[in-house]
Parts: C-alpha cells; sequence; structure tokens
C-alpha cells in the first residue's frame, strides 16, 4: 500500500522529512512510501521547508498525523501567493 505525499514549495527550497533531508527539485514534490501499513499512522511527521524570502533563508515547519494508504498535500507557497497579491 502507498502512502503519498504532495509538497508545494518556492523555487530552490529544501525539504527535510521526519529528519531527512530530500534530493528532489522543483516546485512541486511527490513523495511515496510503502513502509507504513495500511490504516498505520505516524503522528508528528514533520515536513520543513527552507527558502529565500526577500533575501532571507526561512524554514517553515508542518507536523502531521499519516495514515498508511492516504495521500496528503502541503503548501508552503501560501504566504507567496499573499504577499504577490497584495
Amino acid at each position: 500500500v502507498q502512502t503519498v505525499l504532495t509538497v508545494h514549495v518556492p523555487e530552490g527550497a529544501k525539504v527535510v522529512l521526519a529528519g531527512s533531508e530530500t534530493a528532489q527539485e522543483g516546485v512541486t514534490r511527490v513523495f511515496a512510501s510503502s513502509s507504513l501499513a495500511k490504516g498505520a499512522s505516524w503522528e508528528n511527521y514533520s515536513v520543513d521547508v527552507t527558502f529565500d524570502r526577500d533575501g532571507e533563508e526561512v524554514t517553515e515547519s508542518r507536523m502531521l498525523t499519516l495514515v498508511g494508504g492516504e495521500a496528503y498535500e502541503v503548501d508552503f507557497r501560501a504566504e507567496d501567493t499573499l504577499l504577490a497579491a497584495n
């Protein structure tokens, strides 16, 4: 069973999942794992994203509870979108 996490980030961001740095690039990154049994949960799964905002390095974090076999989507671009709209 696959558990899928889609993470939307600003261009050039660094993504760390549960303490492990990832190598994927781009603004939409999809991570899939079959290590979580169907229906089993992983509480306090951390998603940390580091990116440049107006010349400063910013790190934002989210804590999720993942359930095996489910799909999740997290968007770290919302702040940038709001700033662009003003």
